[in-house]
């Protein structure tokens, strides 16, 4: 919800300008790297995640935070326990992987559900906190 922000408040300049820039180094970025390493397709991922990282991790939280009017981090503290949950939960599902080992669609699918299951509380535990979890459970519960 908070890269909508610039919609709701009208102030989409900045973030398109960013999008742009954000787009030339990205061509740049892999056209240098096609033609000075060895990469291959590997460099159309390496640079896009690069750029879009820098985006979404470094200008977008600090602009987002300029158009509500508060403190960067109010808006980065979500984020890295965002960024912590999901190194967690990837530990957790390589974990998965080498327990289970899928060989075939039967085992592909059962480590697929066993990484949802344990990825649910890891998550909210992490990324919502036990607070808004708990908050969220007693909605659940009384509407039940």
């Amino acid at each position: 919800p908070l890269y909508y922000v610039y919609t709701l408040k009208v102030k989409n300049k900045i973030p398109c300008f960013i999008t742009l820039a954000g787009g030339v180094v990205n061509v740049l970025g892999m056209f240098a790297l096609l033609k000075l390493t060895g990469l291959g397709v590997y460099a159309v991922a390496l640079t896009t995640a690069a750029v879009m990282g820098f985006i979404n991790l470094v200008t977008n939280p600090i602009y987002i935070s300029d158009c509500l009017g508060i403190k960067p981090s109010f808006v980065y503290c979500p984020l890295v326990r965002i960024l912590v949950s999901a190194a967690v939960m990837c530990l957790v599902f390589h974990c998965v992987a080498n327990l289970i080992s899928p060989t075939s669609w039967l085992t592909l699918v059962i480590s697929g559900i066993t990484c949802v299951i344990l990825s649910l509380p890891i998550y909210g535990f992490i990324a919502v906190g036990p607070s808004s979890l708990r908050m969220f459970l007693r909605r659940i519960t009384k509407r039940g």
